[in-house]
C-alpha cells in the first residue's frame, strides 16, 4: 500500500521523527505501521504494516512524498 503525504506540516514531522508509529484510518478502521530498517530481514511486531527506515531510523519517503507500506502476514 502506498501512502501519499499531502500536508506539508505532517510530511516534515514524519521526516524529522525517528522511527514513528503511523496510525492510519483506512476504510473505517485503523491500521498501524511501524518502521523497519531496510537491511533487516525481520518485520516489526504488533503492527499491520511496516515501512522502510534508513540507517538513521528516518522514514524512507520518495520524491513524490509517498511512503511504501508492506503488509505483515
Amino acid at each position: 500500500m502506498d501512502i501519499e503525504i499531502v500536508k506539508s506540516d505532517l510530511l516534515e514531522k514524519i521526516k524529522n521523527d525517528s522511527n514513528p508509529i503511523l496510525k492510519i484510518e483506512f476504510e473505517g478502521n485503523y491500521i498501524y505501521a511501524k518502521g523497519n530498517n531496510i537491511f533487516k530481514s525481520s518485520v516489526p511486531k504488533g503492527c499491520d504494516y511496516f515501512y522502510p527506515l534508513d540507517n538513521n531510523d528516518k522514514v524512507v519517503i520518495n520524491d513524490k512524498q509517498v511512503i511504501k507500506l508492506r503488509k505483515v502476514e
